[in-house]
Parts: C-alpha cells; structure tokens; sequence
C-alpha cells in the first residue's frame, strides 16, 4: 500500500498539510497492520483538527469509534478466557484491565500532565485575543488567571480593535481565542489551542494538544 504523508514540507522549513480530507480504507480496515491503523489515527486526527469540515470530524469520530469497539471486543474476549480457559487464565489474569489499573494509568497522566504545565512556563506563555464588550472573555478571564498562577505561566491579553492587524495575521474572528506561544531558540512559535469559553479541564487539555503540536510533547498517550 502506497503511503501518502499528511504533510509536505513548505517555506522557512513549515510543514504544511497536503491531504485535506480524512480518507479512512473502511473496505480493508480490519486487514490493516496496527502499525499503519496508530498511523491513520495520528493523520487523521491532525487533518480534522487542523481543517474541522463535518466530513472531516464526521469520518474521524467514525474512525475513533471502530477503535473503541475493537478494543472493547478484545477486552470482552479476554474476560471470557479469564473464566473459561484454564490454560490462559492464570496469565489473563495479570493484565490491567481492572478499573484500579484504568485508574491508576489516569493517575499517571495526570501527574505526568501536572509536571509538563509547571516545567514549560519558563519559555511558554498564553496569549488571549479578547474584544471590548465581550461577556465571554470576561467569564473566561478568571480561568485563565488560575492556570497562569498554579503553574506558573505569562498570559497577555490582546483587544482585537487595538491591533486589527495582528488580529487579522492570526485570523482571529469569534473570540475569546486562545493562543499558546512558545519560545524556542529566540524564535516565537504560536499555536492556536481553542476558541469560546474553556473550562480548566478544557484548558488543559488544549494546552496540552498544544504543545504536542508544538512538538514539546513526545507521548501521545498523554493528549487521550
């Protein structure tokens, strides 16, 4: 099967989205290897995130949900041969998937999330364009203030009337719309993580999509 990469390289070396829509091989999917099906998962993620058509998000919680129920079947499966099959089941036994193993894997991330915030305010900060008037960046301002002193983090606020032209670099249109903005060699990276009203669970974890778009997060365990 040929392979056809989601990003083609562009100017100032920025790689650029070459598929737009989410193609999902419905047809073969349950003959994929499950290295090419994590390979379609992350492409396909990134294309509906980055070009949120309904087809595109359509195709892709499609997709998200065949691996639920395939996951779901083996961990039903499993369970049957736990009870069933004496040859098996004092080794089936071992797996975790109790809902204290669920439950401590949840303990893990959000640990491993708890660290990523307070180590990255150093060179990451929020940038919130708002608009003078708006109920919804007023609500918002008071989550993003405790996310900045919990862990640390610099946040600006920008009045879209104030610098029209920034406000239309960054195609800023409903708002409030966040930004994270990383530093990295002296060079500004920014990487939009929502628009509307976040609650902090949400504020997280856009932050933390953020920045594995950004590429200071390597485990993408840790985005799910």
């Amino acid at each position: 099967m040929k392979k056809t990469p989601p990003f083609r390289k562009g100017g100032n070396q920025h790689r650029l989205l070459e598929k737009e829509e989410v193609e999902i091989p419905w047809e073969i999917l349950d003959r994929l290897d499950p290295d090419e099906i994590n390979r379609l998962e992350r492409e396909s993620r990134k294309i509906a995130v980055m070009l949120p058509s309904e087809k595109n998000v359509r195709e892709y919680m499609r997709y998200k949900n065949w691996l639920v129920d395939k996951a779901q079947r083996f961990t039903d499966t499993t369970k049957v041969l736990a009870k069933t099959d004496p040859e098996l089941a004092s080794r089936i036994a071992g797996i975790p998937t109790s809902a204290y193993a669920k439950e401590a894997q949840t303990r893990f991330k959000q640990d491993a999330s708890e660290e990523i915030f307070r180590g990255s305010g150093q060179k990451t900060g929020l940038v919130v364009m708002v608009q003078e008037g708006c109920i919804y960046c007023k609500d918002q301002v008071p989550v993003i203030e405790l996310f900045a002193r919990t862990y640390g983090w610099d946040v600006q606020y920008i009045d879209i009337q104030e610098r029209p032209s920034l406000a239309q670099r960054l195609d800023v249109r409903p708002v409030p719309d966040l930004f994270i903005v990383l530093n990295r060699n002296d060079q500004a990276l920014w990487q939009r993580i929502g628009i509307g009203l976040h609650t902090l669970d949400e504020l997280k974890r856009s932050v933390l999509f953020g920045l594995y778009l950004l590429g200071e997060i390597k485990d993408e365990s840790l985005i799910h």
